[in-house]
Protein backbone atom coordinates (compact mmCIF):
# COMPACT_ATOMS: atom_id res chain seq x y z
CA UNK A 1 0.00 0.00 0.00
CA UNK A 2 1.39 3.50 -1.09
CA UNK A 3 2.12 5.71 1.54
CA UNK A 4 -0.66 8.14 3.02
CA UNK A 5 -2.76 5.90 0.83
CA UNK A 6 -6.20 5.16 3.28
CA UNK A 7 -7.76 1.63 4.07
CA UNK A 8 -10.66 1.07 2.95
CA UNK A 9 -12.37 -2.34 3.55
CA UNK A 10 -14.52 -4.09 0.73
CA UNK A 11 -16.86 -6.49 3.03
CA UNK A 12 -18.81 -5.78 5.89
CA UNK A 13 -21.76 -7.55 7.36
CA UNK A 14 -25.21 -6.76 6.24
CA UNK A 15 -26.23 -6.15 10.44
CA UNK A 16 -23.51 -3.42 10.35
CA UNK A 17 -24.67 -1.87 7.47
CA UNK A 18 -28.43 -1.18 8.83
CA UNK A 19 -27.31 -0.64 12.24
CA UNK A 20 -24.59 2.34 11.21
CA UNK A 21 -27.27 3.64 9.07
CA UNK A 22 -30.06 2.97 11.95
CA UNK A 23 -27.39 5.50 14.03
CA UNK A 24 -27.25 7.94 11.48
CA UNK A 25 -30.78 8.54 10.71
CA UNK A 26 -31.46 8.55 14.67
CA UNK A 27 -28.86 11.11 15.83
CA UNK A 28 -27.89 13.02 12.55
CA UNK A 29 -31.76 12.73 10.96
CA UNK A 30 -32.45 11.28 7.76
CA UNK A 31 -31.32 14.13 5.62
CA UNK A 32 -27.58 13.17 7.18
CA UNK A 33 -27.87 9.62 6.27
CA UNK A 34 -26.62 8.91 2.54
CA UNK A 35 -24.63 6.99 0.68
CA UNK A 36 -21.06 8.74 1.37
CA UNK A 37 -21.68 9.23 4.70
CA UNK A 38 -22.67 5.77 4.85
CA UNK A 39 -19.38 4.63 3.69
CA UNK A 40 -17.41 6.99 5.40
CA UNK A 41 -18.55 5.51 8.83
CA UNK A 42 -18.23 1.66 8.05
CA UNK A 43 -14.60 2.73 6.11
CA UNK A 44 -15.92 1.24 2.78
CA UNK A 45 -16.36 2.70 -0.91
CA UNK A 46 -19.78 3.94 -1.16
CA UNK A 47 -20.25 2.00 -4.22
CA UNK A 48 -19.80 -1.29 -2.16
CA UNK A 49 -22.63 -0.60 -0.60
CA UNK A 50 -24.80 -1.24 -3.10
CA UNK A 51 -24.22 -5.18 -2.33
CA UNK A 52 -26.70 -4.48 0.67
CA UNK A 53 -29.48 -2.65 -0.93
CA UNK A 54 -30.93 -1.54 -4.65
CA UNK A 55 -31.38 1.94 -4.25
CA UNK A 56 -31.76 5.16 -0.73
CA UNK A 57 -35.32 4.07 -1.05
CA UNK A 58 -34.63 0.72 -0.45
CA UNK A 59 -32.03 1.42 2.47
CA UNK A 60 -34.75 3.49 4.09
CA UNK A 61 -37.32 0.24 3.81
CA UNK A 62 -34.42 -1.67 5.19
CA UNK A 63 -33.73 0.44 8.20
CA UNK A 64 -37.32 0.87 9.26
CA UNK A 65 -38.01 -2.51 9.26
CA UNK A 66 -34.79 -3.28 11.46
CA UNK A 67 -35.66 -0.97 13.91
CA UNK A 68 -39.64 -2.05 13.99
CA UNK A 69 -38.61 -5.75 14.42
CA UNK A 70 -37.31 -4.78 17.40
CA UNK A 71 -40.59 -4.41 19.29
CA UNK A 72 -41.01 -6.80 21.71
CA UNK A 73 -44.84 -7.42 22.23
CA UNK A 74 -45.01 -6.61 26.44
CA UNK A 75 -45.90 -9.25 28.61
CA UNK A 76 -48.53 -8.39 32.18
CA UNK A 77 -50.06 -10.49 34.61
CA UNK A 78 -53.00 -8.61 34.21
CA UNK A 79 -55.99 -9.60 32.29
CA UNK A 80 -57.61 -6.59 31.59
CA UNK A 81 -57.76 -5.81 27.97
CA UNK A 82 -57.27 -1.78 28.63
CA UNK A 83 -54.13 -2.33 30.59
CA UNK A 84 -52.82 -5.18 27.87
CA UNK A 85 -53.69 -2.43 25.26
CA UNK A 86 -52.35 0.60 27.03
CA UNK A 87 -48.94 -1.75 27.50
CA UNK A 88 -48.44 -2.44 24.26
CA UNK A 89 -48.93 1.19 22.89
CA UNK A 90 -46.54 2.43 25.78
CA UNK A 91 -43.88 0.46 24.55
CA UNK A 92 -44.93 1.66 21.20
CA UNK A 93 -43.75 5.53 22.15
CA UNK A 94 -40.63 3.58 23.89
CA UNK A 95 -39.48 2.39 20.53
CA UNK A 96 -40.25 5.21 18.55
CA UNK A 97 -38.39 7.64 20.87
CA UNK A 98 -35.42 5.03 20.83
CA UNK A 99 -35.25 6.13 17.20
CA UNK A 100 -36.91 8.85 16.00
CA UNK A 101 -35.88 8.71 12.57
CA UNK A 102 -38.82 5.71 12.64
CA UNK A 103 -41.45 8.62 12.61
CA UNK A 104 -41.30 10.26 9.92
CA UNK A 105 -40.30 6.37 8.05
CA UNK A 106 -43.90 5.47 9.10
CA UNK A 107 -45.13 7.99 8.14
CA UNK A 108 -43.64 8.05 4.31
CA UNK A 109 -43.73 4.82 3.48
CA UNK A 110 -45.88 1.65 4.29
CA UNK A 111 -43.70 -0.88 6.62
CA UNK A 112 -44.75 -3.69 6.99
CA UNK A 113 -42.38 -6.25 9.34
CA UNK A 114 -42.21 -9.13 11.71
CA UNK A 115 -42.26 -6.98 14.85
CA UNK A 116 -45.07 -4.47 13.68
CA UNK A 117 -46.86 -7.25 12.47
CA UNK A 118 -46.57 -9.10 15.71
CA UNK A 119 -47.57 -6.08 17.67
CA UNK A 120 -50.60 -5.48 15.59
CA UNK A 121 -51.47 -9.30 16.25
CA UNK A 122 -51.50 -8.87 20.15
CA UNK A 123 -53.43 -5.36 19.90
CA UNK A 124 -56.68 -7.02 18.06
CA UNK A 125 -56.29 -10.26 19.77
CA UNK A 126 -57.21 -8.02 22.98
CA UNK A 127 -59.70 -6.01 21.16
CA UNK A 128 -61.57 -8.71 19.76
CA UNK A 129 -61.24 -10.63 23.22
CA UNK A 130 -63.15 -7.33 24.38
CA UNK A 131 -66.09 -7.49 22.23
CA UNK A 132 -64.73 -5.27 19.36
CA UNK A 133 -65.59 -7.30 15.97
CA UNK A 134 -62.75 -7.87 13.35
CA UNK A 135 -63.54 -4.59 11.70
CA UNK A 136 -63.99 -2.56 14.66
CA UNK A 137 -60.73 -3.83 16.45
CA UNK A 138 -58.67 -2.83 13.11
CA UNK A 139 -60.27 0.64 13.41
CA UNK A 140 -59.52 0.95 17.03
CA UNK A 141 -55.66 -0.16 15.97
CA UNK A 142 -55.90 2.57 13.68
CA UNK A 143 -56.99 5.41 16.12
CA UNK A 144 -54.23 4.28 18.63
CA UNK A 145 -51.62 3.69 16.59
CA UNK A 146 -52.01 6.97 15.03
CA UNK A 147 -52.40 8.73 18.35
CA UNK A 148 -49.40 7.19 19.34
CA UNK A 149 -47.28 8.34 16.26
CA UNK A 150 -48.41 11.75 16.29
CA UNK A 151 -47.69 12.43 19.92
CA UNK A 152 -44.13 11.35 19.69
CA UNK A 153 -43.65 13.71 16.24
CA UNK A 154 -45.25 16.22 18.93
CA UNK A 155 -43.04 15.31 21.60
CA UNK A 156 -39.55 14.54 19.80
CA UNK A 157 -38.58 18.19 19.12
CA UNK A 158 -39.95 18.80 22.53
CA UNK A 159 -37.79 16.39 24.16
CA UNK A 160 -34.24 16.61 25.49
CA UNK A 161 -31.38 16.31 28.88
CA UNK A 162 -34.03 17.36 32.03
CA UNK A 163 -32.43 20.40 32.46
CA UNK A 164 -32.79 21.35 28.71
CA UNK A 165 -36.45 20.80 28.78
CA UNK A 166 -37.21 22.49 31.65
CA UNK A 167 -35.86 25.59 30.02
CA UNK A 168 -37.53 24.73 26.95
CA UNK A 169 -40.89 24.89 29.58
CA UNK A 170 -40.42 28.24 30.93
CA UNK A 171 -39.61 30.00 27.64
CA UNK A 172 -42.78 28.99 26.96
CA UNK A 173 -44.54 29.81 30.18
CA UNK A 174 -42.83 33.32 29.68
CA UNK A 175 -44.17 33.45 25.42
CA UNK A 176 -47.90 32.53 26.93
CA UNK A 177 -47.85 34.90 29.64
CA UNK A 178 -46.20 37.31 27.38
CA UNK A 179 -49.11 37.04 24.86
CA UNK A 180 -51.83 36.98 27.31
CA UNK A 181 -51.06 40.28 28.88
CA UNK A 182 -53.33 41.61 25.85
CA UNK A 183 -56.30 39.80 28.04
CA UNK A 184 -57.60 37.83 24.89
CA UNK A 185 -56.51 34.59 26.16
CA UNK A 186 -57.24 34.47 29.78
CA UNK A 187 -57.41 30.83 29.85
CA UNK A 188 -53.99 30.41 28.37
CA UNK A 189 -52.96 32.71 31.12
CA UNK A 190 -54.19 30.59 33.85
CA UNK A 191 -53.19 26.97 32.34
CA UNK A 192 -49.48 28.65 30.97
CA UNK A 193 -47.61 25.94 33.04
CA UNK A 194 -49.94 22.89 31.85
CA UNK A 195 -49.96 23.85 28.42
CA UNK A 196 -45.87 24.00 28.51
CA UNK A 197 -45.51 20.48 29.99
CA UNK A 198 -48.32 18.88 26.82
CA UNK A 199 -45.79 16.98 25.11
CA UNK A 200 -44.48 15.37 28.33
CA UNK A 201 -44.75 11.55 29.66
CA UNK A 202 -48.36 12.75 31.73
CA UNK A 203 -50.49 13.77 28.81
CA UNK A 204 -49.41 10.71 26.55
CA UNK A 205 -50.59 8.58 29.26
CA UNK A 206 -53.64 11.11 29.89
CA UNK A 207 -54.91 10.54 27.03
CA UNK A 208 -54.18 7.10 26.38
CA UNK A 209 -56.12 6.74 28.93
CA UNK A 210 -59.06 8.34 27.99
CA UNK A 211 -58.66 6.85 24.11
CA UNK A 212 -58.96 3.28 25.62
CA UNK A 213 -62.16 4.21 28.17
CA UNK A 214 -63.82 6.12 25.20
CA UNK A 215 -63.00 2.63 22.90
CA UNK A 216 -64.57 0.52 26.00
CA UNK A 217 -67.27 2.86 26.53
CA UNK A 218 -68.41 1.89 22.45
CA UNK A 219 -68.03 -1.96 23.35
CA UNK A 220 -70.23 -1.60 26.55
CA UNK A 221 -72.94 0.30 24.39
CA UNK A 222 -73.08 -1.71 21.41
CA UNK A 223 -73.66 -4.91 24.35
CA UNK A 224 -76.51 -3.18 25.68
CA UNK A 225 -78.46 -2.52 22.76
CA UNK A 226 -78.24 -6.33 21.50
Amino acid sequence: MAAGELSVRTVVSTDDVLDSALRIADTEGLDALTIRRLGAVLDVAPMTLYRYFDSKEDLLDQIADRAVDRFEVPFITSGDWKKQVAAIMTAFRQLLLEHPSLVLLLTTRRVVSVGITRSIEATLSHLQGAGFTGPEAVRAYAGLFAYVLGFVAFEIPRSGPPDAQAENDRMVVNRLHDFAKTRQFPLVDSLADELAEMAHGDSFEYGLARLIDGLGDHVESARAEK
